[in-house]
């Protein structure tokens, strides 16, 4: 849901919500939060805990999202 909501946002949201929508979103219970990284195959890989993502609310999720892609910029 949070990474629908950007394509919403009319300040520059469905430009990071194309940018989202390449990465490999994936559970990872070893991580505290959420962590991104780029694979030799240039593939992004978000990895993300189920149980924080779970507890934020979803602007608060999709900020976290936007903080992860600025990672990789």
């Amino acid at each position: 849901e949070a990474r629908c909501r950007l394509f919403m946002d009319s300040k520059g949201g469905a430009w990071y919500a194309s940018i989202a929508s390449r990465f490999k979103f994936i559970e990872d219970y070893t991580i505290k939060t959420m962590g991104v990284s780029v694979h030799n195959d240039g593939q992004v890989r978000c990895y993300y805990n189920p149980e924080f993502i779970s507890i934020l609310p979803i602007p608060e999720l999709r900020a976290v999202i936007i903080h992860e892609i600025q990672h990789i910029l």
